[in-house]
């Protein structure tokens, strides 16, 4: 997919763990839906608004695009999907 002039530098690695922060933390059946339009929205959206949405984290992003406050049990898969991935700095 298409990446747009971030500046960040794997916004590819960023989009598949957010879909995967959605579909396993948070259990939604339309992640790749979701991902889709959200990234189709920020294209839109200028460089550095861009630049800046990739400072948040996916699980920050996931819970605010459902609505849904993490519980423990979801921070638990969460950290679990970090180790598994090594999503970080």
């Amino acid at each position: 997919m298409p990446s747009g002039g971030t500046g960040y530098p794997n916004p590819g690695r960023y989009w598949g763990f957010l879909r995967l922060t959605l579909a396993e933390v948070f259990e939604a059946n339309d992640a790749d839906t979701i991902v889709v339009s959200l990234q189709a929205d920020l294209n839109q959206a200028s460089a550095d608004e861009q630049l800046f949405f990739f400072h948040y984290e996916p699980l920050e992003v996931a819970a605010s695009i459902t609505g849904t406050t993490p519980s423990r049990d979801m921070l638990d898969k969460y950290t679990k999907l970090v180790h598994q991935n090594g999503w970080g700095p």
